[in-house]
């Protein structure tokens, strides 16, 4: 794609990946990032850049390495901790529908039955958006989103 004399890359396909957030620095591919985290019981969002844990950079640098042509956005909801909850988990996932993705891959999965509806109701939205939702599950019990009709669980 050309503008005004300088080209710009045009990924076809776009991917969210929910977890530590993306090393920008070490891939071309990564375009944008954010950090989410809980101040006060409400929820910030920042651009970020970084993935201070390496596991969201690991799993871009593996997607890259399979289908070249992809752009990563990563989406950080650790911000360097070992935890997260369901909160930060349903903010990342509407950012992410926010984003114009075609993917969403969510290495985060939540237990909280409280908040089924509202990942039922994401779910529903990625497939009215044609957002393909990806996210790990757990074969003993219910978890979300993956075990939702409408996210392909792994």
């Amino acid at each position: 794609m050309q503008s005004n004399n300088s080209q710009q890359t045009q990924y076809p396909t776009r991917v969210a990946i929910i977890s530590t957030g993306v090393q920008c620095s070490v891939m071309d591919q990564a375009s944008s990032g954010y950090t989410m985290s809980l101040k006060n019981g409400k929820v910030h969002c920042v651009s970020s850049l970084q993935d201070s844990v390496g596991r969201g950079t690991d799993l871009a640098l593996c997607l890259v390495e399979s289908v070249p042509e992809t752009e990563i956005i990563g989406i950080d909801i650790f911000a360097g901790q070992q935890r997260t909850n369901s909160t930060l988990l349903l903010s990342a996932l509407k950012k992410a529908l926010t984003l114009n993705v075609d993917v969403i891959v969510c290495c985060v999965q939540s237990f909280n039955t409280d908040k089924k509806g509202l990942f039922e109701s994401i779910c529903d939205k990625a497939k009215n958006q044609r957002v393909t939702l990806i996210s790990c599950g757990s074969e003993s019990r219910l978890s979300y989103p993956g075990s939702l009709p409408g996210c392909v669980g792994v």
